[in-house]
């Protein structure tokens, strides 16, 4: 909440292995209508050097449907998907946004005009999705060094972060949002579809066979 309610621009963070599984569409809802439409909410689809090019293209093109959409990898230099596009599709859908494309993207925001109509000059940056989608990763490759902590187990990060980019642009990081209606409870009694995106820690399970016995239904 405080993320939201500081940020100009916020960056949802999806996976690019699962866009769609990791895209938390009831906390669009609520920062939409908290802000009365007025906050900015930017995709970023992580985690593309996991991916097929063609099926990235693909989910660049259905996300930008709804939102702005940029891929992205967090490790290593900018990649590029176009070289196996289909002819005549635009430039700024095959290229793929590296580490100084988003920072030019978030830049160009900050010149726009705040709700005073005036140029914001600062602009600060909420990152925010569901746990273990690269938040933290995608933070440390804008900041170019190992600010943020990260791990490959969810709730590696635990409180409220603000890192300084430069004298004009700030992130905020802040613990995963696990949202979702496959949710079976609460406390211990996760839903399968969490446990599966890595959302949740294993040792937080009381009875993993349910979660087994889900994989064995989607391979077959």
């Amino acid at each position: 909440k405080k993320v939201v309610e500081e940020a100009d621009v916020l960056l949802e963070v999806l996976d690019a292995r699962d866009p769609l599984g990791t895209r938390a569409h009831a906390a669009e809802r609520a920062v939409m209508e908290a802000s009365g439409g007025r906050k900015r909410i930017v995709l970023v689809l992580n985690k593309i050097d996991l991916v097929p090019r063609e099926a990235a293209l693909k989910w660049l093109t259905y996300l930008r449907n709804e939102l702005p959409t940029y891929a992205f990898c967090a490790h290593g230099r900018s990649h590029h998907v176009g070289n196996s596009a289909k002819p005549g599709m635009e430039e700024e859908q095959r290229a793929v946004v590296g580490v100084d494309g988003l920072l030019q993207v978030l830049k160009n925001y900050s010149r726009e005009s705040g709700p005073d109509g005036k140029s914001r000059g600062t602009l600060t940056v909420g990152i925010i999705g569901y746990p273990n989608v690269g938040k933290s990763s995608v933070i440390n490759a804008l900041k170019r060094s190992r600010a943020a902590a990260v791990g490959p187990t969810p709730g590696v990060t635990k409180h409220l972060q603000r890192f300084a980019l430069d004298r004009q642009l700030f992130v905020l990081d802040c613990p995963g949002v696990v949202l979702s209606t496959d949710s079976s409870g609460s406390g211990e009694n996760f839903g399968s579809s969490l446990v599966l995106r890595n959302a949740v820690r294993i040792e937080a399970l009381e009875d993993p066979v349910p979660h087994v016995e889900a994989i064995l239904n989607r391979v077959g």
